[in-house]
């Protein structure tokens, strides 16, 4: 066996085609300082999603942010705002009842974490980023937009050559 003249190609492998399916690219936003989170989700809902019949799934990874996102989402009047996100030791019957209805008729905007979302897939989501792992980036279907922190949209630069990285949200928001 430790005879075994190894396999030799007689070609190099070839490069893989480009995608054929054209669809629309990951839109990346920096957000480096995270009091400005939720004014950064609520500037990407209404620059990416101006159909206010359109669902979207804001997806928080740092649970110290979801405040902050359902504090600036509720100011959009044209939109419902759905939560459901764990708070210690309580369960809101409410929430959960409003979960629901936004399940069966999918309107407005649902805010939830990362945990809770797991396995489930949305046509728009905006994951508000801080550690992501590619778990909640893959819940896209149509539209993905991610707001993070210079380091993790260097890291999608990087990791991702079909992705657009918007510049005119952050800088008009500071």
């Amino acid at each position: 066996v430790d005879n075994v003249t190894p396999y030799k190609r007689s070609v190099a492998p070839a490069p893989l085609p480009p995608n054929p399916v054209s669809g629309n690219p990951a839109i990346v936003i920096q957000c480096d300082n995270q009091s400005y989170r939720g004014k950064t989700v609520t500037a990407a809902i209404g620059k990416y999603f101006q159909n206010t019949s359109e669902p979207v799934i804001i997806i928080v990874h740092n649970s110290s942010d979801i405040g902050q996102v359902v504090e600036e989402c509720d100011k959009l009047s044209d939109r419902q705002v759905t939560t459901y996100y764990p708070r210690p030791g309580r369960v809101i019957t409410d929430e959960v009842t409003k979960l629901k209805q936004f399940l069966s008729e999918p309107a407005g905007l649902l805010v939830t974490d990362r945990h809770l979302f797991g396995g489930m897939q949305a046509r728009n989501v905006i994951c508000v980023d801080s550690d992501s792992d590619t778990n909640s980036v893959t819940r896209a279907i149509a539209q993905l937009i991610v707001i993070a922190d210079k380091d993790r949209v260097k890291y999608y630069k990087d990791k991702k050559a079909d992705i657009v990285v918007d510049t005119d949200i952050a800088s008009a928001i500071v």
